[in-house]
């Protein structure tokens, strides 16, 4: 299964009846997990986490997720949109599979990110600005809000209401790995994942408190979220990004006409990659390079490359170099 830079998607997990769940991983083990070649975050003393059971079970939610929504969207989606800008191209397909749960892939390629940069979006989204588009919804809040381990995280996300529509909130807890290309010279890195909801009547997920809903705001499901991020194939030192989705929408979906989603999508993807300049970038540059938490140094390692920092008139800067 082909998906952006020739990377794929084949989670060749262990049955259960192949491995003590408890048991732990040696390398060797943790690279098969996901294909002959594929790597997890292994750092040694736990800094970024061993691969626990769970970890294995939601990687393979996301390969049952990825396969579902294809065939879902099978021969056309309900709803497609595109947007352009630049060499940077985005795909939105949305297929209802009932009044009120979508199916949702989005691809966008050449995007104007190196893999660091990329994590570092996810990692620290306190340094992610969140302007105020006139005639849009806008995100309220995005907030890591708990962590399980460094490579599996709580987000919380806040939309504020939007004409006739209401505002959302959202909890989802998210894991993500590093793995290699399976083609070529093996050489390829992806960073992959997995998130989703705790379930909708739980006030404790693993030992950690769920957030109360936000005041008039209506809470959204997540059914599980599945990422691919791969250097892109178009355009040397941008990524390609793949994200399929599963969701629960609070509002049937004759409320959400194909031609309102179609106008929304250009001016929402344009605008959110007018933000990736290089001042934008900087804070999050910065808090890689400064590393407290050896979380950035030990991702370096699982892509093959080594952080070059330097400094320039207009401050810290930093490449990732082999």
């Amino acid at each position: 299964m082909k998906l952006l830079g020739g990377f794929r998607w084949e989670l060749q997990l262990f049955d259960e009846d192949e491995v003590d769940p408890e048991s732990e991983l040696s390398s060797r083990e943790t690279c098969s997990c996901l294909d002959d070649a594929g790597s997890f975050f292994d750092e040694p003393a736990g800094r970024l986490g061993d691969l626990t059971p769970l970890q294995r079970r939601e990687l393979r939610e996301a390969h049952a997720l990825i396969q579902s929504v294809r065939h879902a969207h099978g021969g056309s989606p309900s709803i497609f949109a595109l947007a352009e800008s630049g060499s940077c191209r985005y795909e939105l397909s949305m297929t209802w599979e009932s009044s009120h749960v979508a199916l949702v892939t989005q691809k966008i390629e050449a995007v104007p990110l190196s893999m660091l940069e990329c994590v570092a979006l996810a990692r620290e989204p306190d340094l992610i600005p969140l302007p105020r588009w006139p005639g849009l919804p806008r995100i309220e809040h995005i907030a890591n809000v708990h962590e399980f381990a460094p490579n599996n995280v709580v987000y919380h996300v806040a939309i504020e209401p939007w004409g006739p529509f209401p505002g959302y909130d959202s909890v989802c807890c998210a894991v993500g790995v590093v793995r290699s290309d399976v083609g070529g010279d093996g050489t390829g890195k992806a960073c992959v994942g997995f998130a989703r909801s705790p379930p909708e009547d739980e006030e404790e997920h693993r030992g950690w408190r769920v957030l109360p809903r936000l005041p008039r705001r209506v809470r959204m499901h997540v059914d599980g979220f599945a990422w691919v991020v791969a250097p892109s194939s178009a355009v040397e030192g941008h990524i390609d990004i793949t994200t399929f989705m599963k969701t629960n929408i609070a509002v049937p979906h004759w409320l959400i006409p194909p031609s309102l989603v179609r106008w929304v999508t250009p001016k929402v993807f344009r605008g959110l990659l007018s933000l990736l300049t290089e001042q934008n970038k900087a804070p999050f540059r910065a808090r890689v390079a400064a590393d407290e938490r050896g979380f950035y140094s030990a991702l370096k390692r699982q892509l093959g490359q080594t952080l070059c920092r330097y400094h320039t008139p207009d401050g810290l800067k930093m490449t990732a170099c082999r």
